[in-house]
């Protein structure tokens, strides 16, 4: 099993140690900006984190956004490790932007995330032809996994291993990995990922699971069982994509993690928005921020959440207008990257533990 406490302890330690060397021209979290949420969240004892875009967005915005990361967060979730753009063809990787990505975080000091090495809508060819034996498709996952997580060893401070395995009734979802390899798919995942960075944190993430229900009962069920037989899940990610249309119970939310807690697993907020059905008013830029706040509550009431990581600092980075029609302003940063009342929410309830 992997060894959470000395990871978790050595967390902020890592920032600044083997692999992590600080440029004279970088900041450091010592003379960070009062309002750098990483700053205010690493006194709390926990992370505070973004996705980073490197590709999706015009190069002209990649400095902005790095200048925000750089000042705001203390870790960067990279997610250009879907199967099929990272391998492409059965002997090609291709780590040229995750690369980049790790390269930066390093420079900068910041922990770095790898999202996802299993995801049911990048399968590549390669392991879904026809005429592939169960026996060698199980040999190219396993070179899959291990290839690229072996190239990140000492570099990645958490992966997302299995991304998003159940349906919303609680069923297994009927990929192809599951229709391949049964859910051993991820017992397996995770014990060759372990095997190539033992170091590494290893979580299975999902969406819709925040509150008790069929989903996350499953995925407690899975957890539980695969703790008991000692495969190395280090943590659960919950993805935390949040809507003003939909009211959440931040007392069952609390209640499910305490369960998730008990198994002795950390959970992370893998991917943190709240979606706002537009032009945003500045009643739901409010209540967005209510939201946020409670959110970051529950979060720093549980011992064992680690990670606060936000899909985007910036509306202009955000993944919600291209995936829902007529929604957006779901980010704590506007697309001036100007900070929104959700902001200064966050800024304080993490000033509340200095």
């Amino acid at each position: 099993m992997i060894c959470r406490a000395r990871r978790v302890a050595g967390m902020f330690a890592l920032i600044v140690s083997i692999g992590y060397g600080l440029p004279d021209s970088a900041a450091t979290q010592a003379n960070a900006p009062g309002d750098s949420l990483g700053r205010l969240a690493q006194a709390c004892g926990k992370i505070f984190g973004a996705l980073y875009d490197d590709c999706c967005i015009p190069m002209r915005d990649l400095p902005v956004q790095q200048e925000a990361i750089g000042r705001y967060c203390t870790m960067v979730t990279d997610a250009h490790f879907f199967m099929t753009p990272c391998h492409p063809k059965r002997d090609t990787f291709n780590f040229e932007v995750p690369d980049r990505v790790a390269e930066w975080a390093r420079l900068h000091n910041k922990l770095l995330r790898g999202h996802t090495l299993v995801w049911y809508p990048y399968v590549p060819k390669w392991l879904s032809g026809g005429s592939l034996t169960p026996e060698g498709r199980t040999a190219l996952l396993e070179k899959h996994i291990k290839t690229v997580v072996g190239r990140y060893k000492g570099r990645m401070y958490a992966w997302d291993v299995v991304n998003e395995p159940f349906e919303g009734d609680g069923s297994y979802r009927k990929s192809f990995f599951y229709k391949n390899f049964g859910r051993e798919y991820i017992e397996k995942s995770l014990r060759w990922a372990h095997e190539a960075d033992p170091d590494a944190l290893l979580f299975i993430n999902d969406y819709s699971t925040e509150e008790k229900n069929r989903k996350s009962d499953a995925l407690y069920a899975l957890a539980a069982d695969l703790v008991a037989r000692g495969v190395p899940l280090s943590g659960i990610g919950f993805q935390m994509h949040l809507s003003l249309e939909k009211n959440i119970d931040f007392a069952n939310v609390a209640e499910n993690l305490r369960r998730f807690a008990a198994l002795g697993l950390d959970i992370h907020f893998t991917e943190v928005d709240v979606k706002i059905k537009e032009p945003a008013a500045a009643a739901d830029l409010e209540e967005q921020a209510t939201i946020y706040r409670n959110l970051v509550r529950v979060f720093l009431a549980e011992t064992r959440c680690k990670a606060f990581v936000v899909w985007a600092l910036s509306d202009t980075t955000s993944w919600i207008p291209a995936y829902f029609k007529g929604y957006g302003s779901a980010c704590i940063l506007d697309n001036r990257y100007m900070p929104k009342p959700a902001f200064e929410a966050l800024k304080q309830e993490f000033n509340g533990c200095e």
